[in-house]
């Protein structure tokens, strides 16, 4: 697909650098996914002022975990189509979204049973960073931010060493 759209070929023709390729297309994805949630959370929560049902109540720890998955799993996303090419990357996508999914089901069968020692911790830190304390919040930014930066990294020298 991207050879038949060139879009690379007259990306690298611009004055644009590799690096600010890259670069802006985590920028803007960042952007755009900060800019819809907290439209949609301004939303909810205008539904929920309209018509006060507890279903409809948002807790922001789920705002805030969800943002970080998908700010996660957009950088992963785009780490591998740097480097692998699109068709590469919407075969992760698929991968992932099993993967999650299976996560997700496995989570709810093993609810209330006794986990083996590494699943019970690693249920521990998500609960840590699903709270709403200052420390958890904190954590929760400095792993997602550091997290993005170093994928961020990995795509730019990947991108820049790829030769079209």
């Amino acid at each position: 697909m991207e050879a038949r759209d060139k879009v690379h070929i007259s990306i690298l023709s611009s004055p644009c650098k590799r690096s600010d390729y890259v670069l802006g297309k985590f920028l803007s994805t960042i952007i755009w996914i900060l800019s819809i949630t907290i439209i949609g959370f301004l939303l909810n929560n205008l539904i929920y002022m309209i018509y006060p049902a507890e279903y409809l109540r948002l807790p922001i720890s789920i705002v805030k975990m969800s943002i970080s998955y998908i700010l996660i799993f957009v950088a992963l996303y785009y780490c591998v189509y740097f480097s692998l090419g699109i068709k590469f990357a919407r075969i992760f996508y698929f991968i992932i979204f099993f993967v999650m999914i299976g996560a997700f089901t496995i989570n709810d069968i093993l609810k209330g049973k006794a986990l083996p020692t590494w699943l019970s911790g690693i249920e521990r830190f998500i609960a840590l960073l699903q709270s709403n304390t200052i420390t958890s919040n904190i954590i929760l930014a400095i792993l997602v931010i550091a997290t993005l930066a170093l994928i961020a990294t990995i795509s730019v020298v990947i991108y820049e060493k790829k030769d079209f």
